[in-house]
Formats: C-alpha cells, sequence, structure tokens
C-alpha cells in the first residue's frame, strides 16, 4: 500500500512540474506559415497593408499591419492589438514610428525609433504570425506571441529547469516519504 501511495504522489508532483512549466511560458510560438500556400504576397503602396492570393479558387485577402505590428523599443513584434472582444484598444501602430517599410518574402522591416530616439534596423518574419484561413488571411499571433528562435530558447530553457525540478522532487520523494 505504501508503495502505492508513493507512486501516486511521484505522479502528482510530476503532474504538477509540468504544469507550471507551461504555466510559466513568457510567449507563444504559434506559426501560421501562409507563405505556404499563398502566392503574389507583397505590400500595398501604403506600406500598411499586406496583399496576398491564398487558396482555391484563388482569394485575395488583405491584412492591415498596423493594427498587428507593433515598434518596441526599436524592435518589430508582432502582437495582437486589440483584447476583449475588440473593446480593449492596445497600440500597435508601428508606421507612427517606423519608417522605410519593405518585405522581402514573408520578411517585414523597417527602421523604428527606439525609447533612445536612435534608428534602429529591425525586422519580423510575417509568417510567424499569418495563417491562411480558407483563402483569407488570418492574424494568429497573441499578446505574448514571439518568434519560432525565441520559443525555442524559451522552451529549452524550460525544459532544463522542469528536469532540475523534477529530479529534486523525485530525491525529495524517496529520501523523506
Amino acid at each position: 500500500m505504501a508503495s502505492i501511495s508513493k507512486a501516486a504522489f511521484l505522479i502528482l508532483i510530476i503532474s504538477m512540474v509540468n504544469l507550471s512549466t507551461h504555466a510559466n511560458a513568457e510567449c507563444l510560438f504559434v506559426g501560421g506559415n501562409f507563405s505556404h500556400s499563398c502566392r503574389n504576397i507583397r505590400l500595398l503602396p501604403d506600406r500598411m497593408h499586406l496583399e496576398a492570393t491564398c487558396g482555391t479558387p484563388p482569394n485575395t485577402s488583405q491584412l492591415y499591419l498596423n493594427e498587428k505590428v507593433a515598434n518596441d523599443n526599436g524592435v518589430l513584434r508582432g502582437k495582437q492589438c486589440f483584447g476583449f472582444m475588440h473593446l480593449i484598444e492596445k497600440k500597435c501602430e508601428f508606421s507612427q514610428s517606423c519608417g522605410d517599410i519593405q518585405l522581402h518574402g514573408t520578411v517585414l522591416s523597417a527602421t523604428c525609433i527606439n525609447n533612445n530616439h536612435q534608428a534602429v534596423r529591425s525586422s519580423v518574419d510575417l509568417d510567424d504570425c499569418i495563417m491562411n484561413n480558407r483563402g483569407f488571411l488570418d492574424w494568429v499571433c497573441e499578446i505574448d506571441a514571439c518568434t519560432a528562435e525565441e520559443a525555442t530558447d524559451q522552451s529549452s530553457f524550460l525544459l532544463r529547469r522542469s528536469l532540475v525540478e523534477l529530479i529534486f522532487l523525485c530525491f525529495f520523494v524517496c529520501v523523506c516519504v
């Protein structure tokens, strides 16, 4: 009976470590990969609308990037700029503090002003934030979205941390219980 309770306790601890690891994630990589199924990807002359031809039959879809991309201290970031049911607005409007806006493939680049009033060249891969949803461009980044590279770096850190916690807890359970 004691071995069953130890096993149950160990499973509970492992589950708690796993849940705490996911709860502490600072960003979420969703990845839309719209470029895999869309073509003729381009910025419109206003430099704020992205247009692409997607799906079958081909639909031309547009997305207003000024509501989706923010200048975060000189770094372009894909975000969700509206909160609950579009009632709570968070400003993105990267075009107000960025210029020389260009698109190379799916990478949006611009020269942005940082908090020290310095011009910094920055870019964001829109493939990380846009998906083809039945022929229409759909923004999939959330408030705490990040790039695939940031998510990979963070996941490795969280995995290492959770393994250390798990080893410590297993030792504690085996010695103390």
